[in-house]
């Protein structure tokens, strides 16, 4: 991967990937670490990446997935109350501005029954609604 090819990277996946960081971690410095060291580790690994069929975006919610894991086995971090929607203050500037009530009342819903399962529902819904992956990223990432 190129320097060129990597920026690209970082600009167009950091707000999907700050914004699931931010919601399992519910803190906005913890979630920015762990997005640096999400890019540090694609940086690290650019010479030994091989293409393993998953979208940029699965790859990077993988590293990111694991980062977060390790992060809380050492309780550096509280996970968010599902009922908190402040990642809506997250901009994101691929989408229309127009969709932002439509996000809104589909997150209010998804936040509803979040707070009524268990973790790896949830963590599905997060990554499809909130994360916006398709289902085949979904299922490599899990």
């Amino acid at each position: 991967m190129k320097q060129e090819e990597f920026e690209n990277l970082y600009q167009s996946h950091l707000t999907p990937v700050y914004r699931y960081c931010y919601l399992r971690l519910g803190s906005k410095e913890a979630a920015e670490d762990v997005a640096q060291v999400v890019f540090e580790k694609v940086w690290t690994a650019k010479e030994s990446y091989r293409d393993q069929g998953k979208t940029p975006l699965a790859y990077l919610f993988t590293i990111a997935r694991n980062a977060i894991i390790d992060r809380l086995r050492r309780n550096e971090a509280v996970p968010l109350d599902p009922q908190t929607p402040a990642f809506l203050a997250i901009e994101d500037e691929n989408h229309d501005p127009r969709d932002a009530s439509r996000q809104r009342e589909a997150t209010e819903m998804v936040y509803q029954g979040l707070a009524k399962l268990d973790e790896e529902p949830r963590e599905v819904l997060m990554l499809r609604y909130i994360a916006e992956l398709p289902y085949e990223d979904i299922s490599l990432l899990l």
